[in-house]
């Protein structure tokens, strides 16, 4: 098998989640860096997932959220199944890998601004479809809820939303993980794969990069102060 020395990866997110998939990209590439020098290189671009996919820029990963769909004036939750059951089969017949990120379970208004459905229970159905979607058509799901939940919502100053840096940082460290895990496998070297893992570490060291990055933000503003 003959693999990619470029990664192209097109991102169908929200916009709230661009902070994040950059973060997942570059702790990825990072990783990768540090288990071979001559590793692939990332490239990123973002599409409005409302669109039509771009069959002229088919990238070898397509990363996509069910997070347009707790906004979304949607029907019943079969009609957002079989949106998404559409959906991810057309960008399925790209040949791409495809990897759907779950949404994080937290939010400070427990109800939808019109007052007609908890929002955090459509938050746990979406990510419940998740796993029926992942089943159905071989997909991957990123568990994003399950990392940030694990650090806390108090802690990464977060909602379902990932508006803070750090929480950025946690739902990008779920993405990357995924990415090294399953993502890549079409393009790149499995040897290079499994050191790039290791690089990127486990779930415990996760609060310890999760200072890091915090501290490396912090060095800027202290020297201009």
């Amino acid at each position: 098998m003959s693999f990619s020395s470029t990664i192209s990866i097109t991102a169908r997110v929200d916009r709230e989640e661009v902070p994040a998939i950059t973060v997942a990209v570059e702790m990825a590439a990072q990783a990768m860096k540090m288990a071979a020098e001559a590793c692939p290189s990332i490239t990123l671009r973002f599409e409005d997932p409302a669109s039509p996919t771009d069959r002229a820029n088919v990238a070898h990963v397509y990363l996509t959220t069910l997070l347009p769909a707790l906004d979304a004036a949607a029907g019943s939750l079969a009609d957002v199944e079989r949106h998404w059951m559409r959906y991810l089969a057309d960008l399925g017949e790209t040949g791409a890998t495809i990897l759907l990120c779950n949404i994080f379970r937290h939010v400070r208004d427990r109800v939808l601004a019109d007052g007609s459905a908890p929002l955090l229970g459509k938050i746990r159905e979406l990510n419940l479809l998740a796993v029926t979607l992942s089943h159905r058509l071989g997909i991957q799901v990123a568990d994003v809820d399950r990392e940030m939940a694990n650090i806390g919502a108090r802690r990464l100053l977060s909602d379902y939303r990932q508006r803070s840096a750090i929480g950025s940082d946690a739902a990008g460290y779920a993405i990357a993980q995924c990415l090294l895990r399953g993502g890549f496998d079409a393009v790149v070297d499995p040897a290079i794969l499994e050191a790039a893992q290791h690089h990127l570490g486990s779930f415990t060291s996760l609060p310890v990069l999760l200072d890091e990055r915090a501290r490396q933000r912090r060095a800027p503003a202290a020297a201009h102060g």
